[in-house]
This record gives structure tokens, sequence and C-alpha cells, in this order.
């Protein structure tokens, strides 16, 4: 604690935001929120946020306050660098974790969590390159073998559904008793702005994700292909991972499942208006 001119304290967190890159995924989505959220409190706690500079388009409209402290790493920590940046992110967390020893931590995701560390609290979105090793090779040993003696010391531990809480009580034997469940929140604009409201535009059916193999997608051509003639959809793609989608949705991949290219649209990346908009049709 330390304390102001007026005589009331103010406490200090650090916040290790390092995961949010130039494209967003679920843990970043998750981040870039907490950052906003923290931005429109009026409160006499204060925090000192390490962003990395891939991140800069995504924080230019968010306005913080006198009382967060931003403070920039290097884009190479960024996810987009694949395994090298998660690497990198792992080890800048060990240097932030020194640098602030004193300070109580709140790491995002668990590659931003601490060896030794255990004033910190620690979100785990899931334990997904655990459960399947064979598309997490080089993960898997950090959740195998690092991420338990983490958690141990960690002082509290947040995850966002009762599932993945008692798989971290199963397979890592994680005390209930530092668990807290905190489901995510909703972006303000995929909030209904009316229940009766007219549906715009063609049927379709939407994918919205990473173009990864656990998010199967595959197996949702496979499903497409086998109803298509069946319902007038198209099947709208939206998500990164530019190289797997290009496999995966090739000319030659739909012409084995016999569905026309005019009935996919692959949208890519898309900002969050034009997600909202998706979802709403």
């Amino acid at each position: 604690m330390k304390s102001k001119p007026d005589g009331t304290s103010s406490a200090i967190m650090v916040i290790n935001a390092t995961n949010i890159g130039r494209c967003l995924d679920g843990i970043s989505v998750y981040t870039l929120n907490i950052l906003k959220e923290l931005a429109s409190l009026r409160t006499h706690l204060r925090f000192i946020i390490y962003v990395n500079r891939a991140s800069a388009h995504r924080l230019e409209k968010i306005r913080f306050g006198d009382n967060c402290s931003v403070r920039w790493i290097g884009e190479s920590v960024s996810p987009d660098h694949g395994f090298r940046g998660q690497l990198l992110r792992l080890l800048v967390a060990q240097w932030i974790s020194w640098k602030h020893r004193a300070i109580p931590l709140f790491a995002a995701s668990q590659l931003e969590s601490a060896f030794f560390r255990r004033r910190q609290v620690i979100m785990v979105h899931d334990v997904i390159p655990f459960l399947f090793r064979r598309w997490h090779k080089k993960q898997y040993y950090f959740f195998r073998l690092c991420l338990p003696f983490i958690l141990k010391k960690a002082e509290a531990i947040i995850t966002p559904s009762y599932h993945t809480q008692g798989l971290l009580q199963q397979v890592f034997g994680v005390s209930e008793k530092k668990l807290h469940v905190v489901p995510n929140g909703v972006q303000k604009e995929f909030h209904p702005t009316s229940i009766n409201g007219e549906r715009r535009g063609d049927d379709f059916i939407l994918f919205a994700g990473r173009i990864a193999p656990m998010k199967n997608l595959k197996g949702l051509l496979k499903a497409f292909s086998m109803i298509q003639h069946q319902v007038p959809h198209t099947l709208v793609i939206v998500g990164h991972g530019k190289n797997r989608r290009a496999k995966i949705l090739s000319s030659e991949n739909l012409e084995k499942l016999k569905i026309p290219r005019r009935r996919v649209v692959v949208k890519g990346v898309v900002s969050t208006r034009e997600l909202a908009e998706l979802y709403r049709r």
C-alpha cells in the first residue's frame, strides 16, 4: 500500500495483458475488454498494465485514467508469431514478475503467469493444449510439467466455467479454495437490439472462431455437405488462420465434398461491428 496526499491508501496491481495481438482470439478479446472496463473505473486502485506493441491499434481508442500506467513490450511477444511469440511472452512474464516482485500480479492467461510467485491471480481459460496433445505438441509440455507447479504457488485462480474448474481439480490437483468461477461477459455490441426485430438478408450458417483443428471446421463442412440439398443456407466462415483456412476451404476439398463454391462465403477476419451484425442477421 502507498499513501496519497489526502491520507487514503492506494493499492497497486500489475496486469500482464501481453496476449493482445494484431488478430484477436477468444483470450485476447477477454483481455482487451478487461482493459476497457479498467479504463472506465473511477477508483483509488492503481494499475501497471503491460501490453505489446502489436496491439497498439487495439488500444488507441481506450482512454486510460491517471491511475493506469501503460507500459509497452516489443511486438515479438505477440501471439501473432505462433510458438515463438508464446515462448517469448512466457519469458517476459518472468521478467515482469521479478521487476514488480513486491506488487500483486494478474495474469490474463496461463502463459502470462510467473513460475515462482505466490502473490498472483491467474486466469486459466481452458486446458485445451493438455487435452489435445496431438495439435499442441509444444504447449503440451508447459501444461503438463510447468502449469501444475505455477498453480500450486498462485494465490487465486479464475476460470470462466465450472467445467474448467473441475478439470483443474481432477487433472492438476488444484485446491477448490483457490478456484473462482467468473463467466465471461458479453460485449455491448452483441446485446440484442430488438427481440422481435426483422431478420435481413439470405439465410446462412455462421462459423466464427480461430481456424484450428480442435474447432473442427472439417466436420462442419462434412455436415453441411450432407444437408445442403435440404436447406437454402450458405455457410459463412469468419476467423483468422489464413493457411489452415486456405487448405480446408480449397476448391479441391470442396469438390470432394460436392459443395459448390458459391455456397461457402469466406470472410476471414472481421471487425467486432461486422461480427455483431452477422449474429443479428
